[in-house]
């Protein structure tokens, strides 16, 4: 059986066998769009992106990234899973945070004064220029 490059990437990913290069993992940041300081008001860098509907098994729960730091330019080796919640929790264990915890505050008043926009994004309602123009 021949699979297409989507589905060789969907079957790697339920079958938790990421390539060692992690050329799966960059790929899945370039479906993931970045919200700068300046968008969101925020310290941080902020990643979101739609729940796939290609079945990819990545994530079941409404969750962003933001960048574990305050540089202005994107750094995909530091991201921290957030849930999309009315009590946003860090989706990892015991991280090693490179923000001050007034800082994490804000990342989480904002998820929560976004909560339906970002919900709305995760469920595919809005494209990534409608989500940017809604944004609290």
């Amino acid at each position: 059986m021949k699979l297409n490059i989507n589905e060789s990437k969907n079957l790697m990913i339920r079958m938790g066998d990421l390539p060692k290069d992690n050329t799966l993992q960059q790929d899945l940041l370039f479906e993931m769009a970045n919200l700068s300081q300046k968008k969101t008001g925020l310290p941080v860098i902020i990643w979101v992106r739609a729940n796939s509907e290609s079945g990819d098994g990545q994530h079941n729960s409404p969750r962003i990234k933001f960048q574990n730091n305050t540089a202005t330019r994107c750094d995909s080796n530091s991201l921290i899973p957030i849930s999309i919640d009315t009590d946003p929790k860090i989706l990892i264990k015991n991280p090693t945070l490179n923000i001050s915890s007034e800082q994490l505050e804000l990342i989480r008043q904002w998820i929560i004064r976004n909560y339906e926009t970002l919900i709305s994004y995760w469920n595919g309602d809005y494209t990534t220029d409608e989500l940017i123009d809604v944004l609290k």
